[in-house]
C-alpha cells in the first residue's frame, strides 16, 4: 500500500462527528490536553535542570486540576483531601510515570469524545490523586510544595491576565521577562490564601 492509498484507507474508519461539547465536557477535554502538554514541559524543564521552570510546570499542571474538577462537578478537595494542598507523596522513579498518568486522563477523554464511552468519575479521581501524589513527591524532592507551586502559578496568571480573567490575546502574547521575575520570587505562603 502506498502513502496515497493509506491515507483514505485509514480515514475510512475515522469518527467524523464534530465537537459539540457542553461546558463540562469541554473542561474535561481542555484539562486532559493541558495536563498532558504540561507534563511534557515538566519533563523538558527537569531535563534542562531549570528548577524555576520545573516549579512553574508543576504549578501549570495544578491549574488544570480545578478545571477537570469543574468538568466532573467535583471539588479539588475531593482530590487533595484538605485545604492546605496536603497529599501524601508517592515515589516517582521517572517523569515518564507522570506523563503516563496524564496520558491516561487524555485517553479517557478521547474515548468519551470519539466513542461516547464514558469513564466513571472515580476513574478520574483515582488518576488525579495519583498525579497529585507524584507532583508532591517531585516538589518535595526539589524543595518546594504543591501549595507554593499553585500560589506562584496564580501570581503569574494575575500578571498575564490583569483584567477580569482569560483573554486570547494575553494567552499568546506574554511578557515572559515579567513572568520569569514572578517565578523566581521566593514564595511566602499565608495559609488559606492564594
Amino acid at each position: 500500500m502506498t502513502v496515497s492509498q493509506y491515507q483514505p484507507a485509514a480515514l475510512r474508519t475515522a469518527n467524523l462527528r464534530t465537537l459539540d461539547l457542553d461546558e463540562q465536557a469541554f473542561d474535561r477535554l481542555h484539562a486532559a490536553i493541558g495536563l498532558t502538554t504540561e507534563a511534557i514541559e515538566l519533563a523538558e524543564a527537569w531535563q534542562s535542570g531549570d528548577m524555576t521552570n520545573l516549579k512553574e510546570e508543576v504549578g501549570d499542571m495544578m491549574w488544570y486540576l480545578p478545571l477537570m474538577c469543574r468538568g466532573l462537578k467535583i471539588n479539588l478537595n475531593d482530590i487533595l483531601g484538605d485545604e492546605q494542598f496536603g497529599t501524601p507523596p508517592i515515589v516517582v522513579s521517572s517523569l515518564d510515570a507522570i506523563l503516563q498518568v496524564a496520558g491516561k486522563l487524555l485517553n479517557i477523554q478521547k474515548k468519551a469524545v470519539a466513542y461516547e464511552n464514558y469513564a466513571p468519575t472515580n476513574a478520574y479521581i483515582d488518576l488525579m490523586r495519583t498525579l497529585c501524589r507524584m507532583l508532591a513527591a517531585l516538589a518535595e524532592r526539589y524543595g518546594f510544595t504543591l501549595q507554593e507551586a499553585a500560589d506562584t502559578n496564580i501570581k503569574k496568571l494575575r500578571a498575564r491576565y490583569p483584567g477580569t480573567g482569560f483573554d486570547a490575546t494575553n494567552a499568546v502574547i506574554r511578557n515572559l521577562a515579567e513572568e520569569r521575575t514572578i517565578l523566581e520570587e521566593k514564595s511566602v505562603i499565608v495559609p488559606g490564601t492564594l
